[in-house]
């Protein structure tokens, strides 16, 4: 099933604070006190920067964004300060197959063992949260959607409109 949420749009409107509290809360949900141990958000090169950028200001943490290439000067593929013993996680909007976050991690300072992943969505009937969980990445979604429940959202939105 192929669709499309333009969660650009969705971050530029009022919504954005409460999407980014909302998963601001998640968080701190999840990690309990451990929170305090997270000093990095880090959002994947094609990441939606606008969402990591508004979780790392409503929790209080340093923000890191990964570039598709190096910085010429640094070799480095991230803007600001990113060191390798930093606990840190990533957010990420919709989960699917994981490939941009794996890629973005393959770039992380060596070794960087002290990751997880927050997203608003995992699309189940993908791998991409199998994929990081068999490389000892442990993922934390608000909504678990398959392609059903989706199909089911359109369907049951164009019936409520009359379609």
């Amino acid at each position: 099933m192929r669709y499309y949420i333009n969660f650009v749009d969705i971050m530029y409107s009022s919504l954005n604070r409460d999407i980014c509290s909302m998963l601001a809360a998640f968080i701190k949900e999840k990690l309990g006190k451990n929170i305090n141990k997270v000093e990095k958000i880090v959002v994947s090169e094609n990441g939606n920067f606008l969402l990591g950028l508004g979780v790392s200001e409503e929790l209080n943490k340093a923000f890191v964004k990964m570039l598709p290439e190096p910085r010429i000067i640094k070799k480095q593929y991230w803007e600001g300060t990113f060191k390798s013993d930093e606990n840190i996680i990533i957010v990420h909007d919709v989960l699917v197959t994981a490939k941009q976050i794996i890629e973005s991690i393959e770039h992380f300072p060596s070794p960087h063992k002290n990751i997880g992943i927050f997203c608003l969505v995992n699309r189940t009937d993908h791998e991409g949260k199998k994929e990081l969980n068999n490389k000892g990445i442990e993922v934390f979604a608000i909504l678990e959607l398959s392609d059903n429940d989706i199909g089911m959202m359109f369907i049951n939105n164009k019936t409520k409109e009359g379609v």
